[in-house]
């Protein structure tokens, strides 16, 4: 079983890059709207609600959340909502659900602004690094993602992508 970090190849740069392509990507669905206040979830009517962290599982895991692959899973919520918690998302991913409940919340965190998490995730102990992170999000600061915004609001995430790029993180 991979983790989102094997899946990033360790790098942060990925995860945040996987969270933009996701959103960008999976608003397109017409089975899928983006709501930041769920992890994921699929209403009786057969469309799938994520986050910002929903689109970045599916985005590096090149599993797309559907009604029929939620509902192929878990045959007894069949005409019932299920919301798609950790432990659901394992099942669907093959993958543990703390490592999983953990990426998350990193990338929930970051769409709010925070990068600590993420840098947790990731196991990062580079302090001069860390001092860089901070000295470019002081210079661009993010604003935060929310459903009504998110679109508006990518531009500094794409940024600190390229930032965490141009300097292999």
């Amino acid at each position: 079983m991979q983790t989102f970090k094997e899946l990033c190849n360790g790098k942060m740069h990925v995860a945040v890059q996987a969270m933009i392509d996701g959103l960008k990507t999976h608003s397109k669905r017409e089975d899928f709207i983006i709501k930041m206040s769920t992890y994921g979830e699929l209403s009786e009517k057969n469309i799938c609600f994520g986050c910002a962290a929903t689109c970045a599982v599916q985005q590096l895991s090149g599993v797309t959340f559907t009604a029929d692959k939620i509902r192929s899973k878990f045959p007894a919520v069949k005409g019932y909502s299920i919301d798609l918690l950790p432990s659901s998302q394992a099942v669907l991913l093959d993958m543990k659900s703390s490592d999983i409940n953990h990426f998350e919340e990193s990338i929930n965190a970051l769409r709010q602004t925070g990068i600590g998490p993420l840098m947790t995730y990731f196991g990062f102990d580079d302090i001069v690094k860390e001092i860089s992170i901070y000295s470019f999000l002081r210079e661009n600061p993010l604003e935060k993602l929310a459903t009504s915004n998110w679109e508006k609001n990518l531009e500094g995430y794409q940024k600190l992508a390229d930032f965490l790029k141009e300097n292999d993180l």
